[in-house]
């Protein structure tokens, strides 16, 4: 998939295309997270390789709602509203409030980054750091210094949050921010310093935490973290930080003949999106079991 005019477009997850951020998703969709011109959009990008489009509407839009155009689905998020920093540390649990200074205690600094070559060999350091992430293979791994420069270089106002242990990076966040919403796009931590620190050393909660205080400094009023009530460990922090569980719209736009097809069979949708809630947490424990077997028969070269 690529966009004239952009270069390394097939090699890249984000690029820049006017002040739209585009973000690209499998062989069939093109996703877009921020509102914009529905028919300017479709006629201008109907020469891409895409054949639909798919984009999360964070600040619902009646216009969108009753285009006939598009095909609507609902997207559960995990939500955290922003009034300002005091207000979000006051009514977070102690417990939380203690794992954000436990990090500090273990000497880790957590502080905003600027978009330059440091941070580019720091970033491409942490994703080829390992193959595999929490028990399963990692897609990150093999993610080049250049590709990670065209990357950030070609986001409209990212917002890269790092956290420095002996004025070493050991992990970064990576916010895409527009229009007072604030989307979680990647959590890196570093597999070594799980090593090095002591036990629970706090940095994922000391990386929202400042991410959030960074938000509430930008006017930013809404972080969205994924998905809830899907992977059980991760929801724990998710909620102990504040998030809960809300729907959303998504969208479908063909943007080809094929698309359409693709549309009308339903293949469009995500794998999550073909189970119920209640069959998901089921099904998905069973998936991440045969995940852990594909990770250890990688290792032995089974």
């Amino acid at each position: 998939m690529s966009v004239p005019g952009s270069p390394h477009a097939a090699d890249l997850n984000y690029f820049r295309v006017a002040n739209f951020i585009l973000y690209m998703k499998g062989r069939f969709t093109l996703e877009f997270h921020y509102p914009f011109d529905l028919d300017a959009f479709q006629a201008r990008y109907a020469s891409t390789d895409a054949d639909v489009l798919t984009f999360v509407d964070f600040l619902p839009s009646s216009a969108l709602a009753e285009s006939p155009q598009l095909r609507v689905q609902e997207d559960d998020r995990a939500v955290l509203e922003i009034s300002n920093f005091d207000e979000w540390w006051t009514h977070t649990e102690k417990r939380t409030r203690n794992m954000v200074r436990r990090a500090k205690k273990c000497g880790v600094e957590v502080r905003p980054v600027a978009i330059d070559e440091r941070l580019f060999e720091d970033a491409c350091r942490l994703y080829n750091e390992t193959h595999i992430r929490q028990g399963r293979l990692y897609s990150g791994y093999g993610t080049r210094k250049e590709h990670l420069r065209e990357r950030y270089l070609n986001l409209r106002d990212p917002e890269i949050i790092g956290a420095f242990y002996d004025d070493k990076m050991i992990a970064m966040i990576h916010l895409i921010c527009a229009n007072s919403v604030a989307t979680v796009r990647t959590i890196l931590i570093s597999e070594m310093s799980r090593k090095t620190l002591p036990n629970n050393a706090g940095i994922n909660y000391a990386l929202i935490a400042t991410a959030i205080n960074r938000c509430s400094e930008l006017g930013i009023r809404k972080m969205i973290y994924g998905r809830l009530g899907w992977q059980p460990n991760l929801d724990f922090v998710k909620r102990s930080l504040g998030f809960t569980y809300k729907t959303i719209p998504r969208y479908y736009l063909p943007l080809t003949s094929r698309g359409a097809k693709v549309m009308k069979l339903g293949l469009h949708k995500e794998n999550w999106m073909f189970f119920p809630r209640v069959v998901g947490k089921r099904v998905f424990p069973i998936v991440d079991s045969f995940e852990t077997l594909r990770v250890w028969a990688a290792a032995f070269h089974l």
